[in-house]
């Protein structure tokens, strides 16, 4: 079940009758095939909450924002060696302070061709923040670095292609880096 709707209108009061329906009567089945997937940590614990008041408790299934229900995945199909240093995501504030300053570098250095009219804009914040957001869009579409890319050409889009280009840079980048913390606690 999908709920899209805007503040007030009931959204979380019908999510727990429709979770509660499916967790008790006749036709009941178990909390382990339930999950439910919110946005907001807060919406989260609400919606958890009224869950168990309305079955009165017992078992409660799986309400998490869907940010704390992938990382979980993540850290549960990790290999053993990865549970050495644990997997740790960047927070939107150190995304943009990696991102800008790996963006701003690789300019500099030649390793990416920006489009020319948007060179002002290359340090500013603003810029950092559009770039990791086109960066965390692609990601959300399941899409790879290499994908923007083709996206681009096809649109003939140079920006895209470009950003495209930087995401690859930057995950091989946040890759290594993570690897050499992990050979460092060895």
């Amino acid at each position: 079940l999908r709920v899209l709707a805007g503040p007030g209108t009931g959204k979380t009061t019908t999510l727990v009758e429709a979770m509660a329906a499916r967790l008790t009567g006749a036709n009941a089945i178990s909390a382990e095939q339930v999950l439910g997937l919110t946005f907001g940590r807060r919406a989260a614990l609400d919606w958890r909450d009224r869950v168990t008041a309305k079955i009165g408790g017992g078992q409660v299934p799986t309400i998490s924002t869907f940010h704390s229900f992938c990382y979980a995945l993540v850290r549960q199909f990790q290999s053993a060696e990865d549970y050495l240093s644990p997997f740790r995501l960047l927070s939107g504030p150190e995304q943009e302070a990696r991102s800008r300053q790996l963006f701003s570098n690789s300019i500099s250095d030649g390793n990416l061709k920006w489009p020319q009219e948007l060179m002002p804009a290359v340090g500013t914040r603003g810029l950092a923040e559009e770039v990791r957001a086109v960066m965390s869009r692609t990601r959300s579409h399941m899409m790879e670095p290499s994908d923007l890319v083709k996206l681009g050409k096809k649109s003939e889009n140079e920006t895209w292609q470009a950003i495209g280009k930087f995401m690859d840079e930057y995950l091989d980048v946040l890759d290594s880096e993570r690897s050499e913390e992990h050979m460092s606690e060895l």
